[in-house]
């Protein structure tokens, strides 16, 4: 399934991971910094250090049912502006964001507190997908990781800042692992 997504943007991917910085150990301990805008507060607006040519960039809106299409090109993309097919609007600062749909709710009993919800999942259909054109590749499937500059939430009150990736190729069950009987063997031998 991954070769056919594409998921290897890389024609030899060994080649290209030699070429790479050796694994940074200085910046394996953990740090906090203040946020980007310590004073923001709501009404605000978007983050002010957005510079104005950011601010000017157009975004490419990708209808993800195009007919030739390749689906996978769409799960590889997976933060106001107008949108097409649904009326609320989108941050038009961000990098890249996704107009869907609500599919279905669900809603979960809390095991703790009679009567109360636990917690909620909702499923959503994708209708489009907004990419900053400067961002995004010539096939509409890759994002530029050092113009998005994604951040995380780690949990709580923490979050992060990507500043640093690696690439690893996804095994295939058969080709990779050795299928059924290559899972078994390892399973087997990682028993204790």
């Amino acid at each position: 399934m991954a070769d056919k997504v594409g998921r290897n943007p890389h024609p030899d991917f060994k080649k290209v991971e030699a070429s790479r910085e050796e694994w940074d150990t200085s910046a394996s301990s953990f740090r906090y910094t203040k946020t980007a805008n310590p004073d923001w507060k709501f009404g605000d607006g978007a983050n002010r250090f957005h510079d104005e040519d950011s601010k000017a960039k157009k975004h490419i809106a990708i209808d993800p049912y195009t007919p030739g299409r390749p689906w996978g090109s769409n799960y590889k993309l997976l933060i106001s502006g107008d949108c097409e097919t649904v009326k609320c609007a989108r941050v038009k600062e961000a990098v890249f964001s996704i107009e869907a749909k609500l599919d279905y709710v669900k809603e979960y009993d809390s095991r703790v507190v009679e009567g109360r919800k636990g917690g909620t999942i909702a499923i959503l259909e994708v209708t489009r997908f907004w990419v900053r054109e400067d961002a995004l590749n010539e096939d509409q499937n890759l994002i530029d990781i050092s113009v998005l500059k994604p951040m995380s939430r780690l949990g709580g009150i923490t979050y992060g800042r990507t500043t640093q990736g690696i690439e690893l190729l996804r095994p295939g069950f058969e080709k990779d692992v050795g299928g059924r009987e290559g899972a078994e063997k390892i399973i087997n031998d990682t028993k204790v």
